[in-house]
C-alpha cells in the first residue's frame, strides 16, 4: 500500500485564496478490523479548520481510502479529489504551521 502521508489540496482549492485554502495534512491510513476497510485520517490546515456538528468540534477527518484517492467530476473533466503537494517551498511553509 502506498504511503499517503504528506500535504494535499482538495480539488476545490483556489490558488488565489492562498496555500491554506482547502489544504490538508494526511496523518496516515487506518484499518477498521470490524469492517475490513481502510480510511485516510487527515487534518485540515485552512483557517475555518474545524466544522461544528451537534456542538462537537473535530480535530481530524477521515475518508474511505478509495474515496480519498479517487476522482470526482470537475468543471470539465474527472479530476483527483485530493492532489498531493510536491513543491518543496510550499511544503516548508505548511510544515511551519502543522
Amino acid at each position: 500500500m502506498e504511503n499517503l502521508k504528506g500535504y494535499y489540496h482538495h480539488f476545490k482549492h483556489n490558488p488565489e485564496e492562498g496555500i491554506f485554502h482547502y489544504c490538508y495534512k494526511v496523518i496516515g491510513i487506518v484499518y477498521n478490523t470490524e469492517e475490513n476497510t481502510y480510511s485516510v485520517i487527515y487534518k485540515p490546515l485552512y483557517r475555518d479548520t474545524f466544522k461544528e456538528t451537534t456542538s462537537i468540534v473535530f480535530d481530524f477527518y477521515s475518508r474511505p481510502l478509495e474515496m480519498f484517492t479517487g476522482e470526482v467530476q470537475g468543471e470539465e473533466k474527472l479530476v483527483k479529489r485530493f492532489i498531493k503537494i510536491e513543491d518543496s517551498n510550499m511544503i516548508e511553509k505548511l510544515e511551519n504551521v502543522s
